[in-house]
């Protein structure tokens, strides 16, 4: 499956004219890809322009959500 991945990656960069990256060094594991070229667009949100979220007496999704990987983890520790 690995193989199929490869050849379809190097057939992508070289037809593509640009290659769209999450980060610089993506490809250097590929020495025939390394010089293709490229740009850098990052997917994250700086947590700088997230708005805290106030809810007097309420749990927050965040809250929910950090629960939960709590107890996954709990979970996952018990197992090992």
């Amino acid at each position: 499956m690995r193989l199929y991945s490869d050849i379809c990656l190097h057939l992508s960069v070289f037809i593509a004219d640009r290659v769209h990256l999450l980060y610089p060094k993506q490809l250097s594991h590929y020495p025939l890809l390394r010089n293709a070229s490229n740009s850098v667009f990052h997917e994250f949100v700086p947590v700088s322009m997230i708005d805290k979220a106030i809810h007097k007496g309420k749990k927050t999704a965040w809250h929910r959500r950090s629960c939960t990987f709590s107890r996954w983890r709990a979970l996952v520790s018990e197992r090992r």
